[in-house]
């Protein structure tokens, strides 16, 4: 019986070997550690620092343990890293970062300081070399000697960190990555982070072994010492797996000092063990698991945030422990063996629904737009995820988007009478009560439901007078004008040629009559101040802006105002704009009226 791993203890000397290959593949999550950040000294490259140097400094002679790396082996060099790509990638970039010293010519002799300028050269060049010959592997090509990196991300999707990790390692500035616009800003947080470690390190080795920008042959002896005592002093244990399977188990059961896995990494980890070992056992049954979770995440809203919404949507439940455990009793409870498919295989064409409708959710991408304005607006209401948990499972009983647009209208009539009724339009019972409801029947069910809750209360009524009296915060009432404006654009004609989308995210609430009228303005003079009291806080007197133009705006008179209202294509803010118009105070009154009718219609009532 072979043995399911293999441990072995190397020097980073050893560990970073001629024609060494470390493959970090596209499934594991991006870098990660950081050396900044709201506690800067506990971040994991800081720790790192501090932990070399202060044993560097203890004059031990025994070998500093730096953890241990899962791994398959690929060839007789050539490894699969399954765990460890963290401390693996930082420390490459420690070696670069000595290197970048080495090659700052910013750093002279110090006069008197006990050196040549010769024997600094020779000094620079061998090191130089010999952090290259750890960093890079030379390869001749046609004549000429190419380095490849000995740690290479493999890419999947998006952004290709492989090349950030090649330009940080080759003291490149983060300014000579080309970044396309269309990058997420997380992925330009993984790129800064190589960059800021990177950078992190050589102020660090700079402080500790040239102060003043100096060398001095004391100085050198100490980095020459440090270069040394990381080469081989420095160990690493690596577990070379029997296989894949194998790797993850012993994945999941170390304790490594990287940052906690997060559910998603806990169910990446899951996806890829469970369908390796189903290829062990029938062997080309899924030859290449990673696609499988490649297959998840492409396109697809998977995230932490998902995995949560997925389980309390099955459960009827907030989650009870982790996500991820919540999520693998789902799987142990609901999935098994039969009719010719596999366990995994089952839930995961489940899941792989579940993900795609989740997506459509969160991205709004239904053909129907009158069913992404309302989805827009649901998801910025209140307990917007318990509302996600509610569409999951109702997309789940059935993705028609007629049944989900009427779906998505009752749950908006209930949604917005619990928030005019009072406190109850926060309460988790009522959420769970319905997707007990949607999991148990039918969907037309549960809306009927919907419809019919709070029998005897005067939906409308209560929905109307909240709207017509209530003085509105800031967010509350952009809230409030998206979905009048939201409402118009269901009611445009079909065959018209183009329609307004609104960018809420552009938005900002403009008070028509300003909240501290300047002085000599028509406010002043035109709006009495028991009106301006009544309505400055109501639907009536609120348009929204972009942000610059509503700065612009400010306390000034209409006739300015006015001018900037110009700029935009806003139905709501254009009629303000169009000639002989006359701002009164009928105008707001009537306004305000009209804004909360035809949000009432929308909502049906």
């Amino acid at each position: 019986m072979s043995a399911l791993f293999t441990p072995d203890y190397r020097a980073l000397d050893e560990i970073f070997i001629d024609k060494a290959d470390y493959l970090i593949p596209s499934y594991q999550r991006p870098y990660s550690w950081d050396c900044l950040g709201r506690s800067d000294k506990n971040n994991q490259v800081n720790v790192m620092w501090e932990d070399l140097i202060d044993y560097f400094e203890s004059g031990s002679k025994d070998p500093y343990f730096m953890g241990s790396m899962v791994m398959i082996q690929r060839d007789e060099r050539s490894y699969e890293v399954i765990d460890g790509q963290q401390r693996l990638t930082t420390i490459l970039l420690l070696f670069a970062a000595a290197k970048c010293v080495l090659k700052d010519t910013s750093i002279k002799l110090e006069d008197g300081g006990g050196v040549s300028q010769a024997e600094l050269d020779v000094f620079l060049r061998d090191n130089i070399d010999e952090l290259d010959r750890l960093i890079f592997n030379r390869t001749s090509n046609i004549g000429q000697f190419v380095s490849e990196k000995k740690v290479r991300i493999q890419r999947g999707i998006g952004f290709d960190f492989d090349h950030v990790l090649k330009m940080a390692l080759s003291c490149e500035s983060e300014n000579s990555i080309l970044v396309p616009n269309q990058t997420s800003e997380e992925e330009r947080a993984i790129i800064r982070r190589y960059f800021a470690n990177l950078d992190f390190f050589v102020q660090k080795i700079k402080e500790y072994f040239t102060p003043n920008l100096k060398y001095t042959a004391e100085n050198l002896t100490k980095l020459s010492a440090f270069l040394a005592f990381l080469r081989f002093r420095i160990g690493i244990i690596r577990i070379i797996a029997s296989s894949f399977n194998a790797a993850f188990q012993i994945f999941e059961i170390l304790n490594n000092r990287g940052l906690p896995l997060s559910n998603l990494d806990l169910l990446r980890n899951f996806v890829i063990k469970e369908f390796a070992l189903l290829n062990e056992m029938q062997p080309g049954r899924c030859p290449d698991p990673a696609a499988k979770w490649h297959a998840l995440e492409t396109d697809h809203e998977l995230d932490n945030a998902f995995i949560s919404r997925y389980v309390e949507s099955i459960n009827a439940r907030k989650q009870r422990y982790s996500a991820f455990n919540d999520l693998k009793e789902i799987y142990d409870r609901n999935y098994q063996d039969r009719l010719g498919k596999a366990k995994i295989e089952w839930f995961y064409e489940d899941f792989q629904a579940e993900v795609s409708n989740y997506t459509k959710i969160v991205r709004f991408q239904f053909q129907s737009q009158e069913l992404n304005n309302r989805l827009q607006f649901l998801l910025l209401l209140p307990n917007p995820q318990m509302t996600i948990n509610i569409l999951l499972a109702a997309s789940r009983k059935d993705s028609n988007e007629e049944k989900m647009l009427d779906f998505s209208k009752a749950l908006e009539v209930n949604t917005v009478f619990r928030i005019a009724y009072g406190e109850r339009a926060s309460s988790g019972f009522w959420f769970d009560f319905v997707i007990k409801k949607l999991n148990t029947g039918y969907i037309d069910d549960t809306r009927a439901e919907l419809s019919l809750m709070e029998t005897g209360i005067n939906h409308r009524g209560i929905i109307r007078s909240w709207l017509l009296q209530s003085n509105f915060d800031n967010e509350t009432a952009t809230l409030l004008i998206a979905k009048y404006i939201w409402s118009q654009a269901v009611a445009m004609p079909l065959e018209d040629v183009a329609r307004v989308e609104l960018i809420l995210d552009h938005s900002t609430l403009e008070h028509i009559i300003p909240q501290n009228p300047a002085k000599g303005t028509n406010w002043l003079a035109d709006f009495s101040e028991e009106f301006r009291k009544e309505f400055t806080y109501k639907l009536g007197n609120f348009t929204l802006l972009t942000g610059r133009m509503n700065s612009a705006a400010k306390n000034f008179d209409f006739a300015k105002k006015q001018e900037i209202y110009k700029k935009t294509r806003l139905p709501i803010t254009q009629e303000m704009t169009v000639p002989g118009f006359q701002m009164t105070e009928s105008y707001i009154r009537q306004r305000h009226e009209h804004i909360i009718a035809t949000i009432l219609a929308d909502l049906g009532l």
